[in-house]
């Protein structure tokens, strides 16, 4: 049986994340905003280490793409475009009205 941690983050090919979940309540300053570089490839990085710095255990698994711009997006429907994956069939055709 898998452990719980007390942060849970979902990263993102860029080195942010697209997801975070927690076990019990935290101080969202230590965590969230104390030596956080936004917008950069540290930004998960720096958020399990706050996390580690405050006791907390924790688990960084699910990547998946992060989509802050037009390129980014373009990378999303090539790599579903290619995936032999059913839910990335599934989600491509969900997209498909707003990329026609």
């Amino acid at each position: 049986m898998t452990a719980l941690a007390d942060v849970s983050l979902g990263l993102a090919t860029d080195g942010g994340y697209w997801s975070i979940g927690l076990r019990h309540p935290v101080d969202p300053t230590a965590l969230l905003h104390s030596g956080i570089a936004w917008s950069t490839d540290r930004a998960a990085a720096d958020t399990l280490a706050n996390a580690r710095a405050l006791g907390l255990t924790t688990l960084a698994d699910g990547l998946w793409d992060d989509v802050n711009t037009s390129d980014d997006f373009d990378r999303l429907l090539d790599r579903l475009a290619a995936s032999p994956d059913p839910v990335d069939a599934a989600l491509l055709a969900t997209l498909g009205p707003i990329i026609s």
